[in-house]
């Protein structure tokens, strides 16, 4: 085998693994992770949820609309905080009210409907898209 040629297999393979590009969802083309701001909030507070899109030049053909739900990690049951719009580059952003009987401690907004939803059945696990988040008690 020519020296060069093993050097020229790995970019290849390599290559062909991103799978980003246009109407392309791959491994390495997946919505930035989202953000919160403030990232401790009292319950019945208010707080920014986004994302700037897709790590690559990945673009949704409509509209599309993800769910946000504020998981307590074992303290209550998980909370609808609704629907946001996301443009055509994966990006959103919206705000939402914690409920005022939200559970304080560290919890989770999970965004549902996005491509790291895909695949996902209910024989295993998925990877989770969302962020973390400080709930304190109601003032």
């Amino acid at each position: 085998m020519r020296p060069w040629s093993s050097g020229l297999a790995a970019v290849l393979v390599t290559a062909g693994l991103c799978g980003c590009g246009p109407g392309v969802i791959g491994e390495d083309c997946l919505p930035e992770l989202p953000t919160v701001q403030p990232a401790e909030v009292a319950a019945g507070g208010q707080v920014t949820i986004a994302s700037t899109g897709f790590a690559c030049d990945d673009r949704y053909e409509g509209r599309e609309q993800y769910s946000l739900e504020l998981l307590s990690l074992g303290r209550a049951d998980p909370v609808d905080l609704g629907d946001v719009e996301v443009d055509p580059d994966g990006s959103f952003w919206t705000v939402v009210t914690v409920p005022v009987d939200a559970s304080p401690g560290e919890s989770h907004v999970a965004v549902h409907g996005s491509p790291y939803d895909e695949p996902c059945d209910d024989t295993g696990s998925c990877a989770s898209y969302g962020v973390d988040l400080t709930v304190t008690p109601a003032p």
